[in-house]
């Protein structure tokens, strides 16, 4: 096997901002020993220090590692890295210790990732002698010209350049530099952005404090026609205020439905397909805390959890699993209140879009409705009311229907809207559109299912008829016990004129307005956030206590 060498340059007195940086203590350790950390979790090479310092010969042993003396000529501001490293390798060589290829560094990459370290060494061949790091820029210039008669903009041109910026970063093969006397840069590789940082000032080491003590989250989130997207957009909203930890999503490859919208959103995302590539995931990612919004959750796969040492936060959880998680907040069911788990729709976390809006106000005569079951309507429920109304002379209505992203009998429902329209109806369809805030605030009622779509309506005061797809679904009480709109669980075709009725009367719809104004189902994400945030802490100050008896 060939025998690979980490060689880290880490003089005593560096030409940056800050004196001795490579001793400048991080959360209590010094620079260097994230460097050290870093490659000692490559596994593959021998990991050496070049210094002339006996402070960092001495942390270097302590963490395992080996020096090599750097004599003083060559630790001045203007000596190149080739003198230090064809000087390295001499050395070893006096003492029988022959390398086929070599990665350099410095302590100020303290974020390189084994990845990254892998990727110089592979990328070495018969061929590639030498590569050097470059991180990557890409630079948009906007230039217009403006003519001098007409005194407006009469061309805009854009240019995209890219640049880059060289890293003293490189992989070499050893007797190539030993007999060549040089470092070749004509072959490179780019830097990952999650890897670098740049330490140009004391600010610039507290930024670094605060990412090198990021938790790190795994979210569990399925989505697929049965369970609809719900849970993905659920888990986005939540994410979006925990930016400040490192966070890895992880999907089944059979209920990856609306994976798509993480993307959108820079998550990490990573899928598997059974449980023992989950476990080698976990194991590799080694998380904090991992999120589950997968419904039910089974004892055996919390026990994997607990086992691995996460704290653990389940949503809309009624497995026997839920009774090993740490928290569970289930916003969507109402039930006996036990120690972290959290009932009811105070615990509610609307999307950011409802946000931005003002609440919908009140219009004694109904002009607007939205119709609208989530991103799968895996039973149809549209077709059937849509069905249901065209008995009906309400044309002065506007429908608006809402289609999600995995709707999937589109013909059969547009063959019935052009009938409707050909009656006289007047229908709008939505599809596939994110943003629905706005299409929500402007009906005076909703007819909608009976999932997270529900908190959506409230948040804006806007009261509904809710239909449940499944049977899952029967069991959410939200619409039942604050008495803002109807739920209809059986006998559709019945029970949905009489309540529709109910629905267009405007006294009705006043109470309604009124008890959905006192719910402030806004406040529910930051009130999750500060649990999980509170709790988290509080679990990491036991687990210390524990440990130290």
């Amino acid at each position: 096997m060939a025998k690979k060498l980490i060689l880290i340059l880490a003089r005593e007195n560096t030409q940056e901002l800050i004196s001795k940086q490579n001793l400048h203590l991080v959360n209590d350790k010094p620079l260097l020993y994230y460097i050290l950390k870093n490659c000692l979790e490559y596994k593959k090479a021998d990991i050496y220090v070049s210094t002339d310092s006996e402070m960092i010969k001495t942390i270097t042993t302590f963490y395992g590692c080996n020096f090599i003396d750097r004599p003083k000529r060559l630790t001045k501001n203007d000596t190149s890295v080739f003198s230090i490293v064809h000087n390295a390798l001499l050395k070893l060589k006096t003492k029988g210790l022959n390398y086929d290829s070599c990665f350099v560094i410095s302590p100020n990459y303290p974020l390189f990732k084994k990845k990254t370290i892998e990727s110089f060494f592979s990328n070495l061949s018969n061929n590639v002698k030498s590569i050097v790091g470059y991180e990557e820029f890409k630079i948009n210039e906007n230039f217009v010209n403006i003519s001098s008669n007409q005194k407006n903009l009469n061309k805009l041109l854009k240019i995209n350049k890219k640049i880059v910026k060289l890293h003293q970063i490189f992989s070499f093969d050893c007797d190539f530099l030993l007999k060549e006397k040089k470092i070749q840069q004509n072959f490179g590789i780019s830097i990952p952005k999650s890897n670098l940082i740049n330490l140009e000032d004391y600010h610039s080491f507290s930024s670094l404090e605060k990412i090198l003590s990021r938790k790190k989250i795994l979210v569990r989130v399925d989505g697929s026609k049965l369970l609809g997207l719900g849970h993905i957009f659920n888990i986005l909203t939540i994410l979006n205020r925990l930016r400040q930890f490192d966070i890895l999503i992880v999907m089944h490859n059979k209920r990856k439905m609306g994976f798509q919208k993480i993307k959108e959103y820079n998550f990490e995302l990573n899928f598997f397909s059974n449980s023992s590539e989950f476990k080698k995931i976990l194991n590799k990612y080694q998380p904090d805390i991992v999120f589950n919004d997968i419904l039910n959750t089974e004892i055996s796969y919390m026990k994997q959890l607990k086992n691995s040492g996460c704290f653990v936060v389940n949503f809309e959880d009624l497995g026997k699993g839920n009774s090993l998680a740490d928290l569970v907040f289930n916003p969507i069911y109402y039930g006996k209140s036990k120690k972290n788990h959290y009932y009811g729709n105070s615990f509610a976390c609307v999307r950011d879009e409802f946000r931005f809006l003002p609440p919908h106000n009140l219009r004694k005569k109904v002009s607007h409705i939205v119709i609208s079951f989530g991103g799968t309507d895996p039973t149809n429920k549209t077709y059937d009311i849509l069905k249901i109304l065209l008995k009906y002379p309400y044309y002065s209505i506007k429908f608006t229907v809402i289609l999600g992203f995995g709707y999937n009998f589109s013909k059969k429902l547009f063959s019935l809207i052009n009938e409707m329209k050909k009656n006289g109806y007047n229908i709008d369809v939505v599809e596939r559109s994110d943003y629905l805030a706005n299409q929500f605030r402007n009906a005076d009622f909703a007819i909608t299912s009976n999932g997270r779509t529900v908190f959506e309506l409230a948040s804006l005061n806007v009261p509904c008829i809710s239909i449940p797809v499944n049977s899952r679904e029967s069991k959410h009480s939200f619409i039942t016990k604050e008495k803002i709109g109807y739920q209809i669980n059986s006998k559709l075709a019945q029970q949905f004129p009489i309540i529709f009725e109910k629905m267009l009367d405007y006294n009705n719809r006043k109470e309604f307005d009124r008890k959905l104004k006192k719910l402030k189902i806004l406040n529910g994400l930051d009130r999750v956030i500060k649990i999980i945030l509170k709790s988290h802490k509080l679990y990491n100050y036991n687990q210390l206590k524990i440990q130290n008896k």
